[in-house]
């Protein structure tokens, strides 16, 4: 009898915490059915007949209550501006590639030649990419228009070209600056066919993401780039600005500046995002506007601190921005974290 109680209460209790389980699963259910019906509403946008009772149960701050005053903010899966490849895409695809196979061929019949004669700097592979890049764009009918060129050193002039980065299209525009640099950039753009393969066999500096000994390496590679008489090209924001702000400044381009003493120069890039926005596979339209580069004024690194460095090179690259895209005036000390 004893033993039989004892299996009557494990089995009561047992159905009591079942039950409290499912009741409880229920609830959870409902609640993830109710903010699903609401992320649903919220995207489609509000109804007409939405009472204003209805919309202000959220909280103020609460992202759904923003989505609901402004529908048109939350881009829909069929919205254009997600467009990631289109007929534009694949042309200028394989213009670029069109060009890039037999200059890819010369590279690869002179790089004896190159690796005997000028092992470290590679100035033939220069020419050769930005001449490439220059081909391809104006092949598209793109021809960036530069300001203030005034302002650019001799070329023989080792210097830190730093520049707001909002599209892929930036790389291509800089080469109308008509200099020989290198790129600092990310490893995995390394790793593309052709066009990986020819920036690294004209030693332009990979930096692994993430890595700070890696970040070490590239640091240093950078110093020596600079005191061998080569200019680098950095992007100081990290990566690509996917609203065209400009993002805070990390500090390693200037840090590499003040180490090597070489001065830097600003730029500014303007309507590359039209042609190609961040989210897109390859350019999607012809600019409407135009694509702009300017030059800014050499910032001159004897006796100056970083901050007041990346300070100056920030200020001026925004000066060339619309106000709504100059960002808030922040400096990031990261070092090394350019694309």
């Amino acid at each position: 009898m004893k033993g039989a109680s004892w299996r009557t209460a494990y089995v009561i209790g047992v159905g009591r915490v079942g039950g409290e389980c499912r009741r409880r699963q229920g609830l959870w259910l409902k609640s993830a059915s109710s903010w699903r019906v609401r992320v649903e509403r919220c995207l489609r946008g509000p109804s007409p007949a939405a009472s204003r009772t209805q919309r202000s149960r959220l909280p103020a701050q609460h992202p759904l209550r923003a989505c609901q005053a402004s529908p048109a903010a939350v881009p829909t899966p069929h919205s254009p501006r997600r467009t990631r490849l289109n007929a534009v895409g694949v042309l200028f695809a394989v213009v670029m590639f069109a060009w890039s196979l037999p200059f890819f061929v010369f590279m690869l019949l002179t790089y004896p030649w190159v690796w005997w004669r000028d092992r470290y700097e590679r100035r033939l592979f220069d020419a050769i990419a930005m001449l490439w890049m220059r081909l391809s764009m104006a092949t598209m009918g793109v021809i960036p228009r530069v300001l203030g060129r005034e302002h650019l050193p001799a070329p023989s002039h080792p210097v830190v070209y730093v520049c707001n980065h909002t599209s892929y299209v930036d790389i291509f525009t800089l080469a109308f600056l008509r200099r020989r640099f290198k790129f600092v950039s990310k490893r995995s753009i390394f790793g593309i066919p052709i066009i990986g393969w020819a920036m690294r066999m004209a030693r332009h500096i990979a930096l692994a993401r993430g890595d700070r000994r890696d970040q070490w390496r590239v640091f240093r590679e950078m110093v020596t780039h600079l005191q061998r008489g080569m200019s680098l090209v950095l992007f100081p924001e990290g990566t690509r600005s996917l609203d065209g702000r400009l993002r805070p400044f990390r500090s390693g381009a200037f840090r590499a500046a003040a180490e090597a003493g070489v001065p830097i120069v600003p730029l500014t890039v303007r309507g590359a995002a039209d042609m190609m926005p961040p989210w897109a596979l390859a350019p999607l339209r012809w600019p409407r506007e135009g694509i702009t580069l300017v030059v800014h004024p050499v910032i001159v690194t004897a006796n100056k601190s970083v901050g007041q460095l990346t300070q100056e090179a920030r200020t001026a690259i925004a000066s060339a921005l619309p106000p709504h895209l100059r960002g808030e005036s922040e400096v990031e000390a990261v070092e090394n974290g350019e694309e």
